[in-house]
């Protein structure tokens, strides 16, 4: 027998020892098991779920709410009536101020070297109306009778030498220019004479009333034209036509305006106001002088209700209501929320959103809990249809669901539907 005949044998008669021993192990470890008693395989642990019981719900509250901007009661673009260089500048934009003071001021120096002119001139018209009124002066009476007597004599002495003269041209001893000079001399003398005693007569007389009237209307004249100046000058100065805070200014000193021209805008702070469209049902439950509520950022801003435009908006097919606010805090274009609720009858079930789901075909689902035994629930997908919801819960429509339904409340992404879970009972909701 060969080397190599002699090593194959000899590694079967290992390899049939060690398969001997193999199943001899195989066989007692049975043995040891058969003789063991048998243990109940372990019940598994169920996952707990927030569990309540929903109610049905006849009605619900819809929250609306409308806004609207703060807006001044008054507000306007001051600037002077007439043209003219702005002199003066008193406030700036931010300042507070106080109806009646002073903003700014044009250059009135013409303005007033006009008016003293015209003082003048009505001084001068005003003595002379005295002096008509009063009539003239007893001197001045007796200085004319004394020029009618002076010129009475010279007409008569002119008349006398006309007459004598005519006799000598009859008797041919003068000459026919002399005479007819002299009668010349006699007429000229005889009109001054006439004029003397008429002017005597104005004097004896007095002023006529309508002199007197007449000069009365020169002098109211003037009194107009300066109160006309003085009015211009008033003008001049731009007073607050009411209190409130200046948010704009467009001028400086120096510029030369036109009429009109806006140099300041001032804006109310006393009274501000809001005007805010809603419904017309909603609308019509108002009351004019009503307390109403406004909200800025959750804060409340007391406000009343002043008035309601008798129109619709064809646009918006609101009504417009005009609040008047009580906060000095609140500025003008802030945005303001009115809040309003109306009740609506309803046929559903409130659930908490944190017990919704996603379904398919634009509705929702949510789980129910049905008893498999005394200690475990297995969970049942059920779809719904949302109608209303708010922050936290929603009303949804659903048939097969009975008042006493138990569901599962919150921690919805943890369970599938058909998986056994225990129920760790939260209440009975009814939001």
């Amino acid at each position: 027998m060969t080397i190599r005949q002699t090593l194959t044998l000899r590694h079967f008669f290992i390899f049939g020892a060690l398969l001997f021993a193999s199943l001899s192990v195989t066989a007692w470890i049975g043995g040891q098991n058969l003789t063991t008693t048998a243990e109940p395989p372990a019940k598994p642990r169920l996952l707990p779920v927030a569990a309540a019981v929903v109610q049905r719900a006849n009605s619900y509250r819809r929250k609306l709410s409308y806004t609207g901007t703060v807006e001044a009661d008054q507000q306007a673009a001051l600037g002077f009536e007439q043209p003219g260089r702005l002199q003066a500048v008193w406030v700036d934009e931010g300042d507070r101020v106080r109806a009646g003071q002073k903003l700014a001021q044009l250059d009135t120096a013409r303005l007033e070297l006009e008016l003293q002119a015209l003082l003048a001139t009505g001084r001068r018209e005003t003595a002379v109306l005295q002096q008509l009124i009063a009539g003239p002066l007893a001197e001045t009476i007796d200085a004319q009778r004394a020029v009618v007597t002076e010129l009475e004599a010279g007409a008569k002495q002119a008349e006398q030498d006309a007459s004598r003269q005519n006799k000598l041209l009859k008797e041919g001893v003068t000459s026919e220019e002399t005479a007819e000079a002299l009668h010349t001399l006699a007429q000229v003398a005889s009109a001054r004479l006439e004029s003397a005693r008429q002017r005597l007569k104005e004097l004896l007389r007095g002023s006529r009333s309508e002199q007197v009237q007449a000069q009365a209307a020169t002098i109211e004249q003037l009194d107009a034209e300066a109160a006309k100046l003085r009015l211009e000058m008033e003008r001049g100065i731009l007073l607050a036509p009411f209190p409130g805070v200046i948010t704009n200014r467009f001028k400086d000193p120096g510029v030369v305006l036109q009429a009109g021209a806006p140099i300041f805008n001032l804006q109310s702070t006393t009274i501000l106001k809001v005007k805010i469209g809603v419904p017309e049902k909603v609308a019509s439950k108002l009351k004019v002088g009503s307390t109403q509520e406004l909200f800025i950022a959750n804060e409340k801003i007391p406000a009343t209700l002043a008035a309601l435009l008798p129109q619709i908006n064809r646009q918006t097919q609101t009504r417009v209501m005009i609040l008047n606010l009580h906060n000095e805090t609140v500025l003008p274009g802030a945005t303001v929320e009115w809040r309003h609720s109306q009740e609506h009858k309803a046929d559903g079930y409130w659930l908490p959103t944190t017990a919704l789901l996603p379904g398919r075909r634009g509705l929702w689902s949510y789980f129910l809990l049905e008893p498999e035994n005394e200690t475990s629930f297995r969970v049942r997908r059920q779809e719904v249809q949302i109608f209303h919801s708010e922050a936290d819960r929603a009303l949804v429509q659903v048939d097969s669901i009975v008042d006493g339904t138990l569901f599962i409340s919150s921690g919805v992404n943890r369970v599938v539907p058909g998986q056994l879970v225990a129920a760790k009972f939260d209440g009975v909701v009814k939001l």
